[in-house]
């Protein structure tokens, strides 16, 4: 776990020094982070990055953006196994209501 970790995170600073903080991969890889951690059972640790995901596809593609919708669901998880159940509610809300707005069969961006 410990080398599966160094090396994520390895990977995540070259994406992030090469590409700028706030460039669409470097938010990629922070969703990704999220995503793992949280599955290695550390919720605490992935609200940052799942935090960070939402705020760079935020900047990047707009609020109401299916990216965003999608990293909205993985901190809603995250929330919600940190008791956090209100915010993971408005999380889950906000990315169905983005998803809703969105026509179905298009090219999604």
């Amino acid at each position: 776990m410990f080398t599966l970790g160094v090396s994520f995170l390895g990977g995540f600073a070259i994406h992030e020094r090469v590409l700028g903080a706030d460039h669409p991969y470097v938010a990629v890889s922070l969703h990704n982070l999220a995503k793992t951690l949280r599955e290695l059972g550390d919720p605490a640790a992935a609200r940052p990055p799942a935090e960070r995901a939402v705020a760079v596809d935020e900047r990047t593609y707009g609020p109401d953006h299916p990216e965003v919708a999608t990293d909205l669901d993985v901190l809603a998880d995250i929330l919600r196994d940190l008791d956090d159940h209100e915010a993971a509610q408005r999380c889950r809300a906000r990315a169905t209501a983005i998803r809703a707005a969105r026509p179905r069969g298009g090219d999604g961006g």
